[in-house]
């Protein structure tokens, strides 16, 4: 069964409705853009970036066993998380 209605709005009712729904999609989108989306898993340039250090820095907190580093193949990975303990670790 299908059920149609004419519904009659206002000029103000359909600008303020239209004005709603723009202020509503505005905030998505920035929303989106104010929290990009990190991969649960970095390679090695991303990790040193994320860490804001360089790859040097981050080979040798490798090396030291202080960050664990999964291979994928012979790609080789970090944890997201890991990272994340790693920089609460280091809390003064």
């Amino acid at each position: 069964m299908q059920v149609q209605a004419n519904l009659t709005m206002t000029p103000e009712l359909k600008s303020e409705l239209r004005n709603m729904v723009h202020e509503e999609v505005a905030g998505m989108i920035q929303s989106q853009q104010a929290t990009p989306r990190v991969p649960d898993y970095l390679n090695l340039g991303d990790s040193a970036n994320y860490l804001n250090v360089s790859r040097g820095t981050l080979a040798k907190y490798i090396k030291e066993g202080m960050i664990h580093v999964n291979l994928i193949g012979t790609a080789k990975r970090i944890k997201r998380v890991d990272l994340e303990k790693f920089m609460e670790s280091k809390t003064v």
